[in-house]
Parts: structure tokens; sequence; C-alpha cells
């Protein structure tokens, strides 16, 4: 491995792991499933969590800190995937060997989280914060970690009781009990970079933990893919088309469908998630039968589950891929070019539910 920031004598604390996935934006059954997974701890609240992980034995620092910094490359990620012939492939892995991490704020606090007010100035252009070089299924993994400043709005309800006495005026009392706020915030992305040196492929993710506006997603991923064209030189092919693999990923039997949606016969847009109890929307009875009666149903949007258990505590967790078409696919042959994973804790449960969904 070359450039990691995180060397024996500089392990960090499980619970300031745990406390930084929380600020990520990360969910407590994802990062419970990761901590008990590898250090045994858990709880039922964040500041549980938080406390049980403080009295992590210091045997279990190295493989959590490895997992946290695998985390930032591949955890809730937007991916394009670029399939690359010989000579693109060279170029790449020519630049993730020559590049340099970058001396920025964000260098200075990572792999943590830099604070706000750092964070007003910061950049939005992606830095090079980091390089790691992997050895997984038999194949070499060259990743590079950036960091970019974005913006995205948040809508939250407050009652007029928590309004300035100012702001409470403008409403006429006894009509109105609460209103939305629409802020506008800031957050660091942890974008990354997966080229499979072996199979030729490349993927650029760009951090979705905090970014839940789908334009706010790919918007994040075009400004990456745009900063690292400037920074290799590399002139990458079109991203990989992955709607037909949407009826596939739907028909192999290995892993859990979670969500479909599809047209009708009768041209009517309809969609099934798995109910409370349920692991597997291809088990519901309904749409079992409506199968039957019609040859097949035209899927554009499906979301997939793998189960591993998650190292020695038997913890178990599901990454999660997501392909999100629409209509236009279907209809006019619009290509989907970008996937998104999430709760993915390790770049070897990825490397494993790309081969079965695509490859």
């Amino acid at each position: 491995m070359t450039m990691s920031r995180v060397t024996p004598d500089k392990l960090h604390k499980a619970e300031e792991i745990a406390s930084c996935l929380q600020d990520m934006g990360y969910s407590i059954n994802f990062a419970r499933n990761v901590l008990f997974g590898v250090c045994g701890v858990t709880g039922n609240s964040w500041e549980n969590l938080i406390a049980a992980a403080s009295g992590t034995p210091p045997s279990h620092l190295p493989e959590l800190n490895d997992v946290f910094q695998q985390i930032l490359i591949v955890g809730a990620k937007i991916f394009f995937l670029y399939e690359l012939d010989s000579t693109q492939s060279k170029k790449i892995e020519k630049f993730l060997k020559s590049a340099k991490s970058e001396d920025s704020i964000f260098l200075a606090s990572y792999p943590f989280l830099t604070n706000d007010q750092d964070l007003a100035t910061a950049p939005r252009t992606n830095q090079i914060i980091s390089k790691l070089t992997y050895e997984v299924k038999g194949s070499t993994l060259m990743t590079m970690q950036f960091c970019a400043k974005a913006t995205y709005r948040k809508t939250h309800e407050v009652g007029l009781n928590e309004l300035t006495d100012d702001a409470r005026s403008r409403y006429d009392e006894g009509e109105v009990e609460s209103i939305k706020i629409t802020s506008k915030l800031n957050t660091q992305l942890f974008n990354s970079v997966v080229f499979n040196k072996n199979k030729g492929y490349l993927l650029l993710g760009a951090d979705t933990s905090e970014l839940s506006s789908a334009a706010d997603q790919v918007g994040a991923l075009a400004r990456l893919k745009s900063d690292f064209k400037k920074l290799s030189g590399v002139s990458l092919p079109t991203p990989k088309n992955l709607f037909p693999k949407i009826e596939e990923l739907y028909q192999k039997k290995t892993g859990r469908i979670l969500k479909v949606e599809f047209i009708t016969p009768s041209d009517s847009v309809n969609s099934l998630a798995i109910k409370q109890g349920d692991r597997d929307v291809r088990n519901d009875s309904y749409h079992k039968a409506g199968e039957l009666e019609v040859d097949a149903l035209e899927k554009f949007k499906i979301q997939k589950a793998w189960d591993y258990i998650f190292s020695e505590h038997t913890r178990m967790i599901s990454p999660t891929i997501t392909l999100n078409g629409n209509k236009k696919c279907l209809h006019n042959a619009d290509p989907l070019r970008e996937f998104s994973v999430k709760d993915c804790p390790t770049l070897a449960y990825l490397t494993n539910i790309l081969e079965d969904a695509f490859f």
C-alpha cells in the first residue's frame, strides 16, 4: 500500500471512527454492523455506540482503521463504470502511480471531516488526498481518495416557538403551528477512483452519504469526472450503459431484490418494495402471479442487496446496488450510466457484487 494516512503509530480510536461515521451521514445500523463485526461492540443509539466503542481493545484498531479507510472509498457512492482498452489502462496506471497528494485544508484533517469554519473556504474542485493499493480476489486494485466541498439544500420543520419574535410576528397566531425552512449547507465529499489493473475497469465514485437529492449526486459525479480528466490527462471512454443489466439482476438468483419499478402491459408505472418481515420482492405472491399472467414486466429501476457474514463476530452486512433508470430508458432506449452503492464496508465486498451484477 502507498500513501496510507493510517500507520501503526497513528491508529485512530474506535470512538473517533464511530463519531465520524455519524457526522458523515451513515446510518446507525451500518455503523453498528461494522463496529460489532470488527470490535464486538454495539449500542442502540449513537451515544451508546460511541461510548461502547471507547472500550475497544487496541488489538482491534488496525483492522477497524483499515475498514474505515475503505468505507471512505466505497461506503456510499454513485459510480461511473468504464471498461478500458490496454492503452487507456496503461495511462491510468501511470497517473495513479505518479500523482501526488495536494496540500489542502482537507489533508490536514483526513481521514476525518474538516471543521465547518475551514469547510466554508474549502475548494469545490477535487483534491488528491491519498492513494492505496489492495489485492482482492487475485486482482490489484489501485485507489485514489479525493476530497471536495459540495453544497446541498435541507428542509426541516420548526415550530413557531423556535422562531425569533420578529419572525413569529409574521404569522397569524393560532393558524400556523409550524413552518418548513430550507437551508443551504456545506458538506465534505470523500470521492474516489478504483482501478482494477487485472480486469481493466475503472470506477469513478462520488460520495452520497449526505447528498440525498439525485441531482446533487449526479452533479458531484460530473464534477469528479471533469476534475479527474484535467488531473490525469486521460480521455476516458463513455461510461458503460447499465440499463440492460436491470432484468439480469432481477432474474439472477443471487442476492435479494429490495425494490423494483416497472411498466405494466397497460403502460402504467408500478413499484414493489419489500414489506415488513419480507426479504425479497420476488417472493411477493401478488407480484409472482402478475408476472405469470403477463410474460414479462418491463423493469426500469431496481435495488438489490447481497448478505455477507462480516468478520468473526458474525454480524450480517448487506451492501446494495441501485440502478435508477426511468421510462425513457425503455421507450427511447436512453442509456443508464450511473449506479449507486450503499452500506459497502470494503473493496472485497464491492468487487464481489460488481462481478455478480455487471460482469
